[in-house]
């Protein structure tokens, strides 16, 4: 790739904005699927083909858009509540037994603070990743 090429991703990087954020997960067991599939959306009721403006009635106004180092931030979030929503499922529906669902539960819970913590961190290099 040259320079121009790389300059080009660049911009183009830095430009990203995104105004929603979906989440997904599905757990298999022996009683079936387990699916939980979740969107947030981010300060604004607009459909992805708006373009970043919305019509309130007087025309079209700009919408607030996270940063892509923000929507990173919000799918770890909004992830570990789909994840711990679909092993409550299985755990009611028994597909996993209380044990193994609250083992996994504390599991995820642990494992995305120290995602949210990596991503805080990496604020403060830059945002390398």
């Amino acid at each position: 790739m040259n320079d121009e090429q790389k300059a080009r991703i660049k911009r183009i990087k830095s430009q990203l904005r995104i105004t929603k954020v979906v989440c997904t997960r599905s757990i298999k067991g022996s009683r079936g699927d387990n699916f939980v599939g979740w969107s947030s959306a981010w300060d604004t009721v607009q459909d992805d083909g708006t373009h970043g403006l919305e019509d309130v009635g007087d025309g079209d106004v700009p919408v607030q858009a996270m940063s892509f180092a923000d929507a990173r931030i919000a799918t770890c979030l909004l992830g570990m509540q789909v994840d711990v929503q679909a092993h409550r499922n299985a755990k009611s529906n028994g597909n996993l037994s209380p044990a193994q669902a609250d083992a996994l539960i504390d599991g995820i819970r642990k494992n995305y603070a120290r995602q949210l913590i990596d991503l805080i961190g990496e604020e403060g290099n830059g945002g390398k990743s």
